[in-house]
Order: C-alpha cells, then sequence, then structure tokens
C-alpha cells in the first residue's frame, strides 16, 4: 500500500491532490499542514511551482517565520509569472521584509506589485501591506487610512477573511494609540465575522486579542476566560501560536495578577522556542527581564533587560526597542542605579511618541528617578503619564500616587491613600509594587 500511494503521488495527480490539500489547509488555517502540503507538492511531476511558492510563503507568513517566506520567493519570480500572481509574490516578500524591518525594501516590493496588479483582491492585499508598513514606520494614521482602503475593497469583494485580517491590523493601530475601547468594539465586529468563516485560527486570535485589549482596561478576569478560548482553539488547530502569541500574553496576564509560578511556566515553554526566530527570541528576554524582576532577580533582569534592547534592535523593530529599553529603566531603578535608570527611561519615552501606552509606562519611570533625585519636575513627568494614556486606569491610579509623592505628602495624606487603595483595586500588582516601592524608599510603606 506504501509502494502504491508513492507512485499515485509522484503521477501529476498526486501532485494535484496534494496542492488542493495545501490550499485547503490554508483555508481552515492550518498552516503547518498547508506547508507540509505544499513543499511536498513542489516535488512531484506535474506541480505548479510558483502558485506552490504562493501557499509556502503565506502559511510561512501565518506562521511567524518571515525569513524563511520571503526566500520562497525568489525562486517563483525567476518563472517569470506575471500579472496578479506575480504581484501577489511581491506582496508576500513586501509583508516578509516589513517583519524583518526591512521597509524600504518592503516598500520597493509594494511598488513592484502595484505596477503589475488589476485584480480587486491584489488591490486590497497592496493597500493592506502598506498598512502594515506605514505601521512599522511609526505612522499610525497612514496606516489606519490605508487599513480602512483595504477593508472597504475586501468587503465590496465579499472577501470575509481579508476584512478580519484588515480589521485585525486596525485594532493593533488603535492600541498602540491608546484607543484600547475603541479597539475593543472593532475586536467585536471582526469576531463575528471570522465565525463566518472556515479560518478557525482567526476566530483564535480574535479571542486573544480581546484578552489583551480586556487586560489594558483592568477586566482581568473576562481577559482570562478570552484567553482561553484562544488557547484551546489554538491548541485544537496545532497551531505554533498556542505557546507563542498565547503564551506570552498568558505570561504577561499572570506577572499582572502577581502570579509568578504561572509566569515562570510560560516563560519557560517560550524560551524552548525562541531560539527558532528573532523576533520570539527578543520578546522572551523581555518577559525574562519582568519575570526576574518580579521575583527579585535584580540583576539577571537588568541582563535579560539589555538582550531585549540588543535583539530588539537587531529586529529594527523600534517599539520593540522602547518597550524593552522601558524594561531595562525599571531593573536599573529597582538596583538604585536611578541616573542610568532615567536615561534609560528618557530613551524609552522618546522611540515610544507614536504609541502613548509606551510613552505614558516610560513617564512614570522618568518620574520615579526624578522623585529620587529630588527634582521638581517629577510631579509634570507623572501627570504626562496619567493624560496620555487615560484610557488605562491602573496607570492613571500609579501616576496619581506618584504625584502626590513629588507633592512631599505625608502617610496620612487622603489623597495619597486614595489613590493607592484605587490602585489596588485595578488589581496591576506590577505598578503597585512599583509605587509601593517608592513608598518604602520614603518610610511611607
Amino acid at each position: 500500500m506504501e509502494l502504491l500511494t508513492e507512485e499515485l503521488l509522484s503521477a501529476p495527480a498526486g501532485a494535484r491532490a496534494l496542492t488542493l490539500r495545501a490550499h485547503a489547509a490554508l483555508a481552515v488555517g492550518r498552516h503547518e499542514a498547508a506547508l507540509e502540503a505544499a513543499r511536498r507538492a513542489r516535488r512531484l511531476r506535474g506541480a505548479e511551482p510558483t502558485r506552490l511558492a504562493l501557499t509556502e510563503g503565506e502559511a510561512l507568513l501565518r506562521l511567524g517565520r518571515p525569513a524563511e517566506a520571503l526566500a520562497v520567493v525568489p525562486r517563483a519570480l525567476e518563472r517569470q509569472p506575471e500579472g496578479d500572481l506575480a504581484a501577489r509574490l511581491h506582496l508576500v516578500q513586501a509583508e516578509a521584509l516589513g517583519l524583518l524591518g526591512r521597509l524600504m525594501e518592503g516598500e520597493r516590493q509594494t511598488a513592484r506589485a502595484e505596477a503589475l496588479a488589476a485584480a480587486e483582491l491584489t488591490l486590497a492585499r497592496l493597500d493592506e501591506i502598506r498598512g502594515l508598513l506605514a505601521w512599522a514606520r511609526q505612522d499610525p494614521a497612514g496606516a489606519q487610512a490605508r487599513l480602512a482602503a483595504a477593508t472597504q475593497r475586501y468587503a465590496a469583494c465579499q472577501h470575509a477573511q481579508g476584512v478580519v485580517r484588515a480589521l485585525e491590523r486596525q485594532a493593533l493601530v488603535l492600541r498602540h494609540a491608546g484607543c484600547s475601547r475603541e479597539a475593543l468594539a472593532l475586536v467585536g465586529r471582526r469576531l463575528e465575522l471570522a465565525a463566518t468563516t472556515t479560518r478557525l485560527d482567526s476566530v483564535a486570535r480574535a479571542h486573544h486579542d480581546r484578552a489583551v485589549l480586556l487586560a489594558d482596561l483592568g477586566r482581568l478576569a473576562e481577559a482570562r476566560v478570552e484567553l482561553l478560548r484562544s488557547s484551546d482553539m489554538l491548541v485544537r488547530l496545532q497551531h505554533p501560536q498556542a505557546t507563542t502569541l498565547v503564551g506570552a500574553t498568558a505570561c504577561r496576564l499572570a506577572l499582572l495578577t502577581g502570579d509568578l509560578p504561572g509566569a515562570r511556566e510560560r516563560l519557560e515553554a517560550l524560551a524552548g522556542l525562541s531560539v527558532l526566530e528573532p523576533r520570539l527570541a527578543a520578546e522572551t528576554a523581555l518577559l525574562r527581564s519582568d519575570v526576574l524582576l518580579a521575583e527579585g532577580s535584580l540583576d539577571g533582569a537588568e541582563q535579560s533587560g539589555a538582550e531585549a534592547v540588543r535583539l530588539f534592535r537587531a529586529c529594527r523593530d523600534v517599539r520593540g526597542t522602547a518597550r524593552a529599553r522601558l524594561r531595562l529603566a525599571s531593573a536599573l531603578l529597582a538596583l538604585g542605579r536611578t541616573r542610568a535608570g532615567l536615561l534609560e527611561a528618557r530613551r524609552a519615552a522618546r522611540l515610544a511618541v507614536p504609541s502613548p501606552p509606551i510613552r505614558a509606562l516610560a513617564e512614570l519611570n522618568v518620574g520615579r528617578a526624578l522623585l529620587r533625585l529630588g527634582h521638581a519636575a517629577a510631579a509634570d513627568a507623572f501627570r504626562r503619564g496619567a493624560q496620555l494614556c487615560p484610557e488605562r486606569e491602573s496607570l492613571v491610579r500609579a501616576a496619581e500616587v506618584g504625584v502626590r509623592l513629588a507633592l512631599r505628602a505625608a502617610a496620612a495624606d487622603p489623597e495619597l491613600r486614595a489613590a493607592l487603595q484605587a490602585l489596588e483595586r485595578t488589581g496591576d500588582q506590577r505598578l503597585l509594587a512599583a509605587c509601593r516601592e517608592e513608598l518604602r524608599l520614603r518610610g511611607l510603606a
């Protein structure tokens, strides 16, 4: 039977069968299966290597492996495909280059795609990828405009999955603009639409993103439920994002709620995979710094924070670098290296100008450092932090604590006590720990 199967799969019919299998797997979000079938089909007589390269590239992008996706396309383009097929291959390259931080090269690929594209679906994809590149360039307004155009084009083509993907990217832009409630509404729309498609992975990611936004808004119990739904779906699909995407968010949520054993468990699972993908390695180093800081391993937290900065810079990820510098600043402040912490916090704030939530957290660390150095400007830094991200109650309450301390409030000060109690009610153990440390240093704990 095995010999018969091999003989059949060596015939053109075998190539067609595997190609159909790859497309079917891609259609339901089984990207590993799609990748395997496409690669097997490509080796057989009668295969269409150019179209299979497109399938393989799309699967690799969805699996978070942009470097491999980038390597697939040049061989296909050497066969000089025409029209929309060639345009779609250039767009796979553009997306991969964008994810790798090679933005100018990505823009060149979109220009080539634009010269070849004719079908509305291809033009919608072009708008989507240009939105991704604008986002990577720290141009949120440009990203939103392109993604809105992509959404409209996909909708006109009745391409539900395209609309879902464009909405996913729009929600990300909104979240980083500090508009978590607006992003949450968009995710609700996306979840309803994703449920009408065959793409279970899209439904799972929508639940994941809903969990992230609920956590931003302090709705932690609801966030846990959504994250569990996402994890269950991705596990059923045998999708690596069950460990990577969901695992990283579960680690952050565990830290937020003070569950250090849970955070450590998730971190260890991530560490085993992080060697495979540079961006995941950077994210893992950042989370390791967070976990070590929470555990009180301050030297390790500083080293991991510095490693995260190095890795995100290597990925040319400006937002990631800002987040890593923020973590490094926290570790340095915990070590009592106040001036070094202030320097890193200010660097994080400068990098995060288009991302108010990151900049707000950086301003809190600037305020903490200035508070320790006795600068009157500490109160202004805390106020800036609160003003940048008013939707995140825990951040606003932590800033209020900082302002009262900068104004030299006594332990019994009613506004200080009220702000601290309000922060405790949010359940954000990370910001609460930072505020308690500042209280301890002033003998007010």
